[in-house]
């Protein structure tokens, strides 16, 4: 069974004091239109549109490193924090709140976007476990630089600020956004 991360962007809502989901859609592909029950009785889909995911990877080592990562891997401390509920708007706050009570859902936490750039900018690289065994056996025996790679958070930064840039065609300010993710399995 794997494991996947879920990405909810949202933005600060000065009149309300609140923060609102920021969602793309698109239409939906010829198998998108329909599911089966679990009776097995095919059912269609009346929404013509379905949410488009900023991230949609399975990266279990950037996982890894965003809740339990340390300076050996070269990932630090992630700064999350978990949700701060009283922050969404209502029907946002009420969609988090029941993922939170269903079970196979877990680890619920936010970030701003200045914080993980804050925080790639102190790790940009971390240790690149994929590299031949020799590599590794130069860096233990000092005959070679540790290898490292960029750290993969990078990307999912990047694909979260080209999600916001497309919606709202550009990004005023960072501090305006945070991202709540949490995983299932």
């Amino acid at each position: 069974m794997g494991r996947d991360i879920h990405i909810r962007i949202a933005k600060y809502n000065n009149e309300t004091n609140k923060y609102e989901e920021l969602c793309l859609y698109r239409s939906r592909h010829s198998y998108e239109k329909f599911y089966y029950d679990d009776e097995g009785n095919k059912t269609k889909v009346s929404d013509p549109y379905i949410r488009v995911s900023c991230y949609s990877g399975r990266n279990y080592e950037m996982f890894d490193g965003m809740k339990e990562g340390d300076n050996t891997d070269g990932y630090g401390d992630f700064p999350w924090y978990p949700v701060r509920l009283n922050s969404l708007e209502d029907s946002f706050k009420a969609d988090i709140e029941k993922k939170m009570n269903t079970s196979g859902y877990y680890d619920f936490y936010e970030i701003s976007l200045p914080e993980i750039a804050y925080y790639l900018e102190k790790h940009p690289k971390v240790a690149d476990y994929d590299v031949e065994d020799k590599d590794w056996d130069k860096y233990w025996d000092g005959k070679g630089p540790k290898p490292e790679k960029t750290n993969p958070i990078q990307y999912l930064y990047d694909n979260i600020f080209y999600y916001i840039e497309f919606a709202e065609f550009c990004v005023y300010h960072l501090s305006d956004y945070k991202v709540i993710f949490y995983f299932d399995c």
